[in-house]
């Protein structure tokens, strides 16, 4: 068991682990190796790589670059997407719902649920950005590349912003001096939150 550092998410963690199936998962607990002098956030630490490894130990290399792309988005986007903007990055192939599945599915024990993709606690990123990520996962090196990623989230806003998408009057309001009309529900309807992601970063 960790130390206090991390506790209460280790067991949330683990607890979330177990729900997807129960045998197998805490088999997978059981015969992680451990260091008797593991204690709080590395322990944590250790059990993220744990999750890692179960849910992608045997996936392809082009799906490896994509998981990247979209895990590296999530932590550099200035807020979280919804789970339809990652399908959309100039890395991950057109239209590839499997690869958001893919990950909503396997990380279902640390990303939150929801149509936003984010993760469940800010302990997973900091995870992600550790040297000891790297050193137990290299092949998931690039999701610690800041500027590739950022490079990657501008040029999907900038497409976003000449698109057909984002036109003059939007909201196909018949005056903009209307008072005593609230247009909230049709902004939520009609402008997606890719436009208003591209538009306000």
């Amino acid at each position: 068991m960790p130390g206090t550092t991390g506790i209460f998410i280790w067991a949330t963690t683990v607890t979330n682990f177990l729900e997807d199936d129960l045998k197998v998962q805490f088999h997978i607990l059981r015969s992680r190796e451990e260091g008797d002098d593991i204690e709080g956030i590395d322990n944590l630490f250790s059990l993220y790589t744990t999750v890692i490894r179960a849910s992608f130990g045997q996936i392809s290399k082009s799906e490896v670059q994509e998981i990247i792309f979209v895990v590296g988005a999530m932590i550099f986007a200035k807020q979280p997407l919804s789970d339809n903007v990652p399908v959309m990055l100039s890395g991950v192939k057109i239209g590839n719902s499997d690869i958001m599945s893919l990950i909503q599915k396997d990380l279902i024990s640390i990303t939150d649920s929801g149509p936003i993709l984010c993760f469940y606690h800010c302990s997973f990123e900091d995870f992600l950005l550790s040297g000891f990520f790297l050193q137990e996962l290299p092949r998931f090196f690039a999701v610690q590349d800041q500027d590739y990623h950022e490079h990657q989230l501008t040029m999907l806003c900038l497409k976003t912003l000449v698109s057909f998408k984002l036109h003059f009057n939007i909201c196909n309001l018949e005056s903009l001096t209307t008072k005593n009309v609230d247009i909230q529900p049709t902004v939520k309807f009609i402008i997606s939150p890719l436009i208003s992601y591209s538009s306000l970063f």
